[in-house]
């Protein structure tokens, strides 16, 4: 007999069987006050170390969202510096630069924009080229030929003649 209310509530109607379905009852519906108690103190513990405040917690989502945003648009600049740095290199190395700090600083790297497919916009070497050329390897043309040219031969041109004039000897 574990519930003597009920057993004051039903009277005579009262049996062991409807006192142990009502027991099954009550535990599938209720908590016992002392689990309810236990919970309700931890839960006290908690909002007073701040665990229990949901505007607290939403306030940090925010800060570290906003974190998050500032330095994810940082990296990304520094991404993109390094992109425009790589593409004006690489574009200074193909027109045969040099030295390319010393061309890079003859740049305005506000003004240059690289696409998304690598194009560079705003780069403009070829007048670096007509102003500063010595800073590029200039490409000269050789004509082909084997340096040798056949000569004439005059009178006392011949290298015996030479050789007997320096040394005194008069030919005939």
């Amino acid at each position: 007999m574990k519930h003597e209310w009920l057993k004051e509530i039903l009277g005579e109607s009262y049996t062991d069987e409807a006192d142990k379905k009502v027991a099954v009852k009550l535990d599938e519906l209720f908590v016992t006050k002392a689990d309810f108690n236990a919970v309700n103190e931890r839960k006290m513990e908690l909002e007073a170390n701040g665990f229990g405040d949901d505007s607290q917690l939403q306030k940090q989502y925010d800060e570290l969202k906003s974190k998050y945003k500032a330095e994810t648009e940082c990296l990304n600049k520094k991404i993109d510096e390094v992109v425009k740095n790589s593409a004006v290199d690489m574009a200074i190395y193909k027109a045969k630069g040099k030295n390319p700090k010393a061309i890079r600083a003859l740049i305005d790297m506000e003004k240059i924009t690289v696409k998304e497919d690598g194009t560079i916009i705003g780069l403009d070497l070829e007048s670096i080229k007509k102003t500063d050329g010595y800073l590029f390897d200039v490409e000269t043309k050789q004509s082909v030929g084997t340096g040798f040219t056949k000569g004439t031969t005059s009178k006392g041109t011949d290298i015996n003649t030479q050789i007997a004039r320096a040394m005194g000897i008069k030919s005939k």
